[in-house]
Formats: structure tokens, C-alpha cells, sequence
């Protein structure tokens, strides 16, 4: 058989550079300088109409370039940076304040206090000093009225039986001067005020009617309020002498038949 007829392929052979190409890289190159040199000659054109705004425009621009590499590439053991970004903790602060131990102080409980904007005035300043030598109010005797004082006279009020509103008037200070008993006994009496109170429920009581008659009839004039059972207790008499205080009457606290009738004089019997 006849020998077969290998092929032998051949490699194409490389193109040679023609003068042709030469010449696109020197357009393409002309091309950009012409662009370069249009930018350079517009930027100029433009910085000689306007040379203030872009004289600024650039210094803000290189500043802002300096201040971000400084800060970038700063170190804490820089010794001359531009601008100190990073404090270097191992260096002690000179001028530095001393650290100081701060002691807790324990806070001071809530006291009521009166209106310092309000003038003192007599009545609410006699007010004060009574009640506060019974033990009602614990604040200053500055004649203002206020929290403290209001909250004196609810307890007081409350304690003897009285309306409880705070409200500071005359009527209150007659209630406080005959309740407490205010004026001393010829001598000096240091009994306190439940030994008096038990000495006068020790005293023989009246007619339990006429008590519950009086009883009632200070409840409807709004002296106290009261409950009508017809025992005169320390509440009753008291409440008796407010009345026969305001009412031009002895005050004696006793229940008696003058009290039932200036009550009645008065419609405030029923």
C-alpha cells in the first residue's frame, strides 16, 4: 500500500507592524493632549474670570487633603504632628487635675417648707408659734403661709375633731387658743394635755339630752363636727368654747342652757 501523506501544519506567520499603526498612536496621543491642553486653557480662561472663589476653592481643597493624611497616618508617639488627633496615654498631661475621691453624701430627708414669695403675716405667724409648742408644726415661725404650716393645721384640725381644710382664719386661731388650752393657770400648770383631759372627763357630766341637743346644733353651725350621743367629752367641750368665744359668751366649756340658746337664737337648733 502506498505510505500515507502526513500534513504538516504551519504556524501563521506574525504580521509585521505597518507603517499604519504608528500613526493611530500618534493621533490618539495628539487627541489627549489636545484635550489636556483645552482643560488647562479652559481652567485658566476660568480662574482669570473668577480668581478669588477658585484660589479658595483650592486651598480648602489642599487642606482638607493635609488634615485627612494627618489624621490617617498619624502615631500616638508622634512628637510634631500637624494636628494632635490622638492622645498619647503613656505621656502624663501637664497642668492635669489631681484625681479626687468624691464621698457620697447620704441625701437629707423631705422636709415641708412654707412660700418665701409670700409676706409674713401676724395671724398665720401666731398660728405657727402655737401650734408649734404643742408639737403640730416643726418648720420656721416666718409668718408665710405654705406646705408646712397647711400640713400643721390638718393634723391639729384632725386630731381634735375640727373640719380639716388648712384654711388659715380667725376662727382657727380661737379653736387652737381654746383646744390647747393656751392661757396657764395661775401657778403654772405642767400637766399635759391628756391629764387635763382626763381630769375634766372626770368631772360629773350634765343632762345627756341637753349635751346631744348642743352637740347637734354645733354640727349644724359649723363649728365642729360632732357626734350627737350626748357625752360631753373633751371634742364637745372644746367645740363649746370656740363658740362661746365667737358668741360673746363665758367661756367655760360646759354645756349648759345659755349654749342651747344662743344655738337656738342662732337656727341652729332643729
Amino acid at each position: 500500500m502506498p505510505a500515507r501523506k502526513t500534513k504538516t501544519t504551519r504556524s501563521p506567520a506574525r504580521r509585521r507592524p505597518t507603517a499604519a499603526q504608528p500613526s493611530r498612536v500618534r493621533e490618539v496621543f495628539g487627541l489627549l493632549m489636545s484635550l489636556i491642553v483645552a482643560g488647562i486653557v479652559a481652567a485658566t480662561s476660568a480662574f482669570a474670570r473668577r480668581p478669588a472663589f477658585y484660589s479658595g476653592a483650592a486651598a480648602f481643597v489642599i487642606l482638607c487633603v493635609m488634615i485627612g493624611s494627618n489624621a490617617f497616618r498619624q502615631e500616638a508617639t508622634s512628637t510634631a504632628p500637624i494636628l494632635a488627633t490622638r492622645m498619647d496615654t503613656t505621656v502624663p498631661v501637664v497642668g492635669a487635675l489631681p484625681e479626687v475621691a468624691v464621698e457620697e453624701v447620704a441625701a437629707e430627708p423631705w422636709r415641708p417648707t412654707n412660700d418665701p414669695r409670700v409676706m409674713s403675716v401676724p395671724l398665720v405667724r401666731e398660728v405657727q408659734q402655737l401650734l408649734k409648742e404643742e408639737g403640730y408644726y416643726k418648720g420656721a415661725i416666718d409668718g408665710r403661709p405654705g406646705q408646712a404650716t397647711d400640713l400643721a393645721i390638718r393634723e391639729f384640725q384632725a386630731s381634735q375633731g375640727l373640719k380639716v381644710d388648712g384654711v388659715i382664719e380667725p376662727m382657727l386661731l380661737i379653736q387652737i387658743r381654746q383646744l390647747l388650752a393656751v392661757s396657764p393657770t395661775p401657778g403654772g400648770d405642767d400637766r399635759s394635755l391628756e391629764e387635763r383631759v382626763a381630769e375634766l372627763n372626770a368631772e360629773p357630766q350634765p343632762d345627756r339630752e341637753l349635751v346631744r341637743q348642743i352637740q347637734a346644733a354645733l354640727t349644724n353651725a359649723k363649728v365642729a363636727e360632732l357626734k350627737a350621743d350626748g357625752i360631753a367629752g373633751e371634742q364637745t367641750r372644746a367645740a363649746i368654747r370656740v363658740f362661746q368665744a365667737t358668741a360673746g359668751l363665758n367661756v367655760t366649756g360646759e354645756p349648759d342652757g345659755a349654749v342651747l340658746e344662743r344655738l337656738t337664737q342662732l337656727g341652729a337648733v332643729n
